[in-house]
């Protein structure tokens, strides 16, 4: 019944998607991704926030009374039972335990908005929103504008009692307030501010911040991205001194014999600098072929930086 349920909930996000709608789960990390790359400030943020929710709310609840219940979609069993016993457990789950739920539910609902986002067809963002989000309805998790929805419906027709100040106010404090800032923490921190940090600032057509905003938390690269381009650096120098150890039968000699690399080439003479400003020749032997491919590495990253930055120049 719950693999049922979760197959067909992803149609909400996508018409989300494809429409241009305003979610509030899925803005938690839209939101956040803007204020960490300085194109809009926390007050930004607050204030979609908090429109965003407001309205979900109120659009959910409009859409439970006049479309469901008035209209008797679930006035039969087994869905009038299923209604009933949903809002109940919802109501009832403990807060801790709603605010877990609530970070996972938005950590897989905002990663499938960015792989919605990224699609540039109907099909493609299709495919990329429906299976985390069958995912997180299928293990269980709690998505605050979903239970907008389904409490209010549940208690509409009866549940705890049916839908009184008392009961609504409970389902507000008890459940949604958790679920929700389980939510923003699960879009916020687990998905844009962890993206950020891994691999820095996103691309923007134009990523020059708006005037009076700085991007927050990272310079031209992410902590994790910088990190891990030293360790390919190193592990690249580490890869040709093998390669050059494996062959140090045709390595220069001190008798003038010819080196050629892998690749049948014969490398360009290396004039090394010294820390002093002086100038001198590579060394024979093996250790004058290793500082020979050094200098090869540091000139290629050069060139690809200089070529990465010429194209920047161009965008802006």
């Amino acid at each position: 019944q719950r693999l049922a349920f979760a197959a067909v909930f992803p149609v909400g996000l996508l018409l989300c998607k494809v429409t241009g709608a305003e979610l509030w789960t899925g803005n938690a990390s839209t939101m956040a991704t803007g204020f960490l790359n300085g194109k809009a400030t926390w007050k930004h943020v607050l204030y979609n926030w908090s429109v965003a929710w407001i309205s979900n709310f109120l659009g959910s609840i409009f859409f439970a009374y006049f479309f469901v219940y008035l209209a008797g979609v679930l006035d039969d069993d087994p869905y009038l039972t299923f209604i009933k016993n949903v809002a109940v457990k919802k109501i009832d789950l403990d807060p801790f335990k709603a605010l877990l739920r609530g970070i996972g539910a938005n950590w897989l609902v905002c990663l499938a908005t960015t792989l919605g986002t990224s699609a540039q067809s109907v099909t493609g963002k299709m495919l990329g929103i429906w299976f985390p989000i069958t995912a997180f309805v299928a293990i269980g998790y709690e998505h605050s504008v979903a239970n907008m929805f389904l409490v209010p419906i549940g208690l509409m027709y009866g549940a705890r009692g049916g839908f009184t100040a008392e009961s609504f106010f409970l389902f507000v404090g008890h459940s949604l307030i958790p679920v929700t800032f389980g939510n923003m923490i699960g879009g916020a921190v687990f998905v844009s501010m962890l993206y950020h940090v891994y691999l820095g600032p996103v691309p923007f057509g134009n990523n020059a911040p708006r005037a009076g905003h700085q991007p927050h938390g990272g310079g031209h690269g992410g902590v994790l991205a910088n990190y891990k381009n030293h360790m390919q650096q190193q592990l690249q120098l580490q890869l040709l001194q093998q390669q050059q150890q494996q062959h140090h039968g045709s390595l220069p000699t001190q008798g003038g014999g010819h080196y050629h690399n892998h690749y049948g080439h014969q490398p360009p003479p290396v004039h090394p600098h010294h820390g002093d400003g002086s100038q001198g020749h590579a060394k024979p032997g093996r250790e004058g072929t290793v500082s020979v491919l050094v200098e090869q590495v540091i000139r290629h990253n050069d060139a690809a930086a200089s070529k990465e930055d010429r194209r920047s120049l161009q965008q802006e």
